[in-house]
Parts: C-alpha cells; sequence; structure tokens
C-alpha cells in the first residue's frame, strides 16, 4: 500500500528535445491543474539526443540539464511537484563509454558478434561486477537527487543468449539465471530506497508478470494509449491481476474536451496519469483536467482496494462495462465505454448486483438517485454515433 501520485510524463510533448526550461514550464503548467509528480523520460543522460547511443552511461547531461538532477529536483519542489525520472539499468549501447570498455558485459553467444535491437544490446546480469555497476550508478543518482518515482523500462528482449561470465558447460544457465540477477537489483533498490515507488515496463506490458510485482507498484501496461484498444487492453489486464497495478494515461486528448474526458473515463481504470503537450493543448482540454482529477481522487480507493465485477466484454460487444464496490455495497463505481462509433441504436442493461435492496444511491456525478432494486434491475444505456463513457459514482444515502 502506497500513495499513487498523479503524474505527468514529457515523452510525447519533448521525446529528445528538452532542456531544464522547457520541462520547469511544463511542470509548472501541470501543477496549475492538479498534476502531482513530473516523470522526466528518456533523454536525461550521457549524449542520448537519439536512441541510438549511452545506454550504460548514467551521466547527467548538463547541456540540457546545467543544474543536474539535483537542482531539477530542487526547483520541481518549490513548484510542489515531486519527481520521478525514466530508466533502463539493463542495457547498453554499442556507442557508449560503457560499451568501450566492457563489450564483454553484453550478452551474447562467446566468440560471435551479437545482433542489435533497438541499436541496443543487454547486459549480462549473471556477472556480478555487472550488477555491482548497476547498484554504484543507481545509488549515485538516488541519493545525489530527491527522486520519488521510478520507471525502470526494457525495451530489448534476450536474443542469442549467451555470457562471456559463465563457462561454456553453464551457457544453459544463462535466462534463468539473468532473471535473478534482475530480481537481485530490485531487492537491493526497495531495501536501499523503500519509499520510492517503481514503475516497471518493458515495451509497455512484456513484464506483465507475478515476479516483477513483486519489486514495483506498478506496470506501464502497454504503449498502446488509444482509447479503444487500450480498454481492451485493461479489461484483458484485470481478468489476472489487480487494476492497481495498472499505470494508465491520458494521452493524444486534440482540441476536443470530450475526447479528454473520453480518454479520462478509459485511464481511471487503473493508476491515473497524463502523458501529453500540455505546453500546446486547447484551453477548453486543459481546464477539464483539475475536474477529473478531483473525481478521481473521490473513489480511487475503489479502483485500488474494491471489488470488480465485469459486464460487458468489449472485445464482443463494442463496449465496456463493470463497475467496482466496497465491501459493505455503500460505494459502487460504475462505468460504461463505446469503444466503437455506431450505425445503430443499441441498449445494453447493466445490473449491479451487488447493490443493497432497499437502499437509496445518490449519483455524486449526476445527482441522479436510484434505489438498490433500480440498480439491480439494471441501467439502460443506448449507444451514440460517436463513442462515448459514462461514468457513475454512486453513494448510498
Amino acid at each position: 500500500e502506497c500513495e499513487r501520485p498523479i503524474v505527468i510524463n514529457n515523452w510525447e510533448a519533448t521525446y529528445f528535445d528538452f532542456d531544464e526550461e522547457k520541462i520547469l514550464k511544463i511542470a509548472r503548467i501541470a501543477h496549475e491543474v492538479g498534476v502531482e509528480l513530473f516523470v522526466l523520460d528518456d533523454g536525461w543522460f550521457g549524449e542520448r539526443n537519439t536512441d541510438h547511443c549511452s545506454l550504460g552511461d548514467w551521466v547527467v547531461n548538463l547541456k540540457k540539464l546545467p543544474n543536474g538532477l539535483k537542482g531539477l529536483a530542487q526547483k520541481l519542489k518549490e513548484i510542489g511537484m515531486r519527481f520521478g525520472i525514466w530508466m533502463e539499468p539493463e542495457m547498453i549501447s554499442p556507442d557508449s563509454d560503457l560499451y568501450r570498455a566492457h563489450p564483454d558485459w553484453a550478452i551474447r553467444v562467446p566468440g560471435r558478434d551479437p545482433s542489435i535491437t533497438r541499436w541496443q544490446y543487454v547486459l549480462d546480469l549473471t556477472n556480478p561486477q555487472v550488477r555491482r555497476y548497476i547498484i554504484d550508478t543507481i545509488c549515485g543518482i538516488l541519493s545525489d537527487a530527491e527522486i520519488s518515482y521510478i520507471k525502470w523500462d526494457m525495451n530489448r528482449h534476450l536474443s542469442e543468449v549467451g555470457s562471456d561470465f559463465l563457462p561454456p558447460e553453464r551457457q544453459k544457465e544463462v535466462p534463468h539465471r539473468y532473471m535473478l540477477g534482475v530480481y537481485e537489483l530490485l531487492s537491493w533498490f526497495r531495501s536501499r530506497f523503500p519509499d520510492i515507488i517503481i514503475e516497471t515496463c518493458s515495451g509497455g506490458g512484456g513484464r506483465y508478470d507475478l515476479g516483477m510485482m513483486r519489486y514495483g507498484e506498478q506496470i506501464w501496461t502497454s504503449d498502446l494509449t488509444l482509447p479503444a484498444a487500450r480498454t481492451v487492453i485493461q479489461y484483458g489486464s484485470t481478468l489476472a491481476y489487480p487494476a492497481a497495478t495498472m499505470s494508465c494515461h491520458v494521452s493524444h486528448p486534440g482540441d476536443d474536451p470530450d475526447e479528454i474526458d473520453y480518454r479520462w473515463a478509459v485511464a481511471i481504470h487503473g493508476m491515473l496519469g497524463y502523458e501529453m503537450n500540455i505546453l500546446t493543448v486547447d484551453e477548453a482540454v486543459k481546464a477539464r483536467i483539475p475536474h477529473e482529477i478531483e473525481q478521481y481522487r473521490e473513489y480511487e480507493h475503489l479502483i485500488k482496494d474494491g471489488e470488480l465485477y465485469r459486464l460487458k466484454n468489449p472485445p464482443e460487444n463494442g463496449c465496456a462495462a463493470y463497475y467496482y464496490t466496497n465491501g459493505d455495497s455503500s460505494e459502487i463505481l460504475l462505468s460504461f465505454i463505446q469503444t466503437e462509433d455506431s450505425v445503430k441504436n443499441v441498449s445494453y442493461r447493466l445490473k449491479i448486483s451487488r447493490a443493497e435492496r432497499g437502499a437509496v444511491y445518490i449519483d455524486r456525478r449526476s445527482g441522479e438517485r436510484f434505489t438498490g432494486d433500480e440498480l439491480r434491475a439494471g441501467i439502460v444505456y443506448e449507444t451514440a454515433p460517436k463513442h462515448f463513457a459514462s461514468v457513475r459514482y454512486l453513494v448510498k444515502e
């Protein structure tokens, strides 16, 4: 159990093209609309102006951040924002000082040249020297700056699996011992920095597994944030894992205020964040964000700790419907998300079987009143010409 801050990530706003001034400008606007933590994504280290270099060289790029991470964290704190960073600790770029010094630290079949994927190799975590290097590097960064959140990424999977460290007769052990190395790093991290939130990521949800959940509070569910597709992804993810494990961001809202509300209605079904260029977003769209965050905070506890009931499966229905409730059914969060534009009217009756008979519920958003028996009989939704979403927060009087 931990507090989950509302974050904004700068990746879609800047990619690699940023400096301290631009980051602080984003942070100021984000703070004004209610965001609590700024996550600095890829590009803050080495000569990392493209994805072709510098993984492994975890030294702050002072051309972009002349006051370092410590100075940036302090300025964000003065604005009222906490600070988080993106890292990919398990990776190494061929074009890096680390690889030039230690080419044998990359996973490869001994005696053969490894293949490059995404312009990077994977570090050989079977080697204790490699693990020590990562620990010392991360410890130096996190001990110097006030950092509250780490996005721990892994964008290249293992291929041509072998190790210059292990002898020939133990080469088949490499995949298993690699993961033991990952767990050792994360175990150290958890013991050394217990208050820092870890969001694990592997091209999105590639590490959505119980082994990683032992160490990280949440997982970046997918790089695909388009709401129709994301609804299906989130619906499927919660078949196996709690909603509280999903990191869900509002992205690409365009200039339509209704569109950001729609994307928000999808993103609230996990741990809410924002990933957009807030410097250029339409003022009417931006004005919706404080209200979205305020509403989310009202019922976030249901999403984190409540019971989830599925009503409509999005791949089969063109819509998703589900509700969360607490133990005594005094609070119910009901969502209907139409994921496709409709060419004909279709009605859906959403029956809330957990509603208490004889009780009266009021929707905090609309003011509508329902009896528990009415909720059990079902609320009717009709499809619209354009996709839309409805969120009802029903509280027993």
